[in-house]
């Protein structure tokens, strides 16, 4: 489905994390290449080219007089409308309030996302197929207060972008209208009460119709002046998104039942954002790991071993037609989590048993409460990868360690443990092209078992990760409904990677995966951990 989002400049940081949830859709957002006509051609054209408008409801874009034109141009054309509530105490447009709207104004979790989700896909079900050559055309834009963009006389068409398939040539007609001379002086002034109003975004745009304009003043320094609304705008920004990651911290961190995570979190929030703190959350923090016992990682933890991944990408499994994933440096345990280091997490006083590991969600404390003690692991197999763990014990198992340590523990997604197998190869295996069952444990080998994680040393990736393919399946932080969605929930599937003792060489390659309910504790299912703490801390 071709998309259209319409949104305010301060809440950006946001918009792009809604357009990666959208990934499988075609997605066009206004990014402001051009100014003046220019720019409210491209809008006119792209507002004809979408099937669907998104339009990201702050206090700001509501204010917007541009994102109020482009609503009102969308209904028209008959698009269909899907409203995303971004920012408690916003007032919803008149004209929206009989449409459902879906709020993403505590972030993107899974039953806000899935309601943006689903209402698409329904959507996407009515539409017939068509072509920018078939869609209704707009040929007079709406009636702007900005002289530049009443530029463009009635009832003659938007030129369409270059790299844009054009448009059915318009009517010829004799123009009415005279393109008005811009005053640069009412612009400016403009431009400086929306200073006052910390409007920044207005702010940028006025005066960068004035430099397009060619105006001078003998005084007043425009391009410095435009400078200083450009930062403005950003740190308006920055401040916005970091007051919507700060706030469940907060909460987190002020209630004793949820300050380990909560530290973890605030640890991982302050790489992102170091000087946003207003509540003071470090002070927390630090009386909170000073108060640790000493935890003795060696001892706790035999065989955690790191391998470093450099940053690149992840070629697409070939079960599925997707783009590359981008993705910067991270460490992955050189092993699966075995049976000796998650008994360490069962033993710890402040370990399994710790309600603190079990807050993601009202399911997931309900199933601890049914489930308060793990499955025991078969005696004498310590150095054998940790079986019969549900994808809950496994998040809680790196919330804890996280905890201990003070690094940031987390469950690979599934592009993250592809790279780690494969690197930039294109192999179909750790090791190379072709399959041999002596580097791994599945099913040809009859072991029907789990060996040792240390069995296979030819197994080993081309990052020197071993044991990535056999003897257990691994899971994944993410499931099939959307890559990008990683919270605790049980209500999306999970995926697992790599095969087991049980599969055959048919379901053992770096491109097949399953997704699975994250409830099943099967004895043929494990898992191992990534860490996105610098290497010097590692040892690596």
């Amino acid at each position: 489905m071709r998309l259209f989002i319409s949104y305010a400049r301060v809440d950006k940081p946001y918009c792009r994390q809604i357009i990666e949830l959208l990934d499988m859709h075609e997605v066009w957002y206004d990014q402001r290449l051009h100014i003046g006509q220019k720019w409210w051609d491209q809008i006119i054209w792209r507002l004809n080219w979408c099937d669907g408008y998104l339009y990201l409801l702050s206090p700001d874009s509501v204010a917007s007089e541009y994102c109020r034109r482009e609503l009102d141009l969308a209904i028209s054309l008959g698009k269909h409308i899907f409203p995303v509530l971004i920012q408690n105490k916003t007032e919803v447009p008149q004209n929206l309030k009989a449409i459902q709207y879906a709020d993403l104004s505590n972030g993107l979790d899974v039953t806000a996302a899935k309601t943006l989700l689903t209402a698409i896909f329904i959507a996407e079900r009515t539409i017939k197929p068509s072509s920018p050559e078939t869609a209704p055309m707009i040929f007079a834009p709406p009636q702007v207060t900005s002289p530049i963009l009443a530029v463009q006389p009635a009832f003659v068409a938007a030129a369409p972008p270059a790299q844009m398939p054009p448009p059915p040539p318009a009517p010829i007609i004799t123009p009415i209208l005279v393109a008005p001379k811009v005053d640069g002086a009412a612009l400016i002034d403009q431009a400086a009460d929306a200073f006052c109003r910390g409007d920044f975004d207005t702010a940028t745009r006025l005066l960068k119709e004035v430099l397009q304009s060619n105006y001078t003043s003998r005084f007043i320094d425009v391009p410095s002046m435009l400078r200083q609304a450009e930062a403005a705008l950003k740190r308006q920004a920055y401040e916005r998104e970091a007051q919507r990651e700060y706030a469940p911290i907060v909460t987190m961190m002020r209630n004793e039942a949820t300050r380990a995570i909560g530290c973890n979190a605030f640890k991982a929030f302050q790489t992102t954002f170091p000087d946003y703190d207003p509540d003071n959350l470090k002070d927390i923090y630090e009386k909170t790991i000073l108060t640790q016992p000493p935890f003795d990682l060696a001892k706790a933890m035999p065989l955690l071993e790191w391998c470093r991944i450099p940053a690149g990408r992840a070629l697409p499994p070939r079960t599925r037609i997707k783009k590359p994933v981008e993705m910067g440096e991270y460490f992955v345990s050189k092993y699966p989590i075995t049976n000796a280091q998650f008994q360490a997490f069962i033993d710890a006083p402040d370990g399994y048993k710790n309600p603190a590991w079990w807050q993601a969600s009202l399911e997931v404390r309900r199933w601890h409460s049914d489930h308060p003690t793990p499955i025991q692991a078969t005696p004498s197999r310590e150095n054998h990868p940790r079986t019969y763990v549900c994808w809950y014990e496994a998040a809680a198992f790196c919330q804890w360690l996280s905890y201990k340590t003070g690094w940031t523990v987390k469950l690979p997604t599934e592009q993250q443990w592809q790279r780690a197998a494969q690197g930039d190869t294109t192999w179909r295996f750790p090791w190379g092209s072709k399959f041999d069952p002596a580097l791994c444990n599945t099913k040809e080998t009859e072991a029907k078992g789990t060996t040792l994680v240390t069995q296979y040393p030819r197994s080993a990736s081309p990052y020197g990760v071993w044991d990535m393919l056999g003897n257990v399946w691994e899971w994944c932080s993410n499931g099939q409904a959307s890559g990008e969605i990683t919270d605790v929930t049980v209500d999306i599937l999970r995926v697992v990677r790599g095969g087991s003792f049980m599969s055959p060489r048919s379901r053992t390659s770096i491109n097949f995966h399953y997704v699975l309910n994250p409830l099943y504790r099967y004895q043929s299912i494990g898992f191992r951990i990534i860490c996105e703490t610098g290497g010097e801390f590692l040892g690596v």
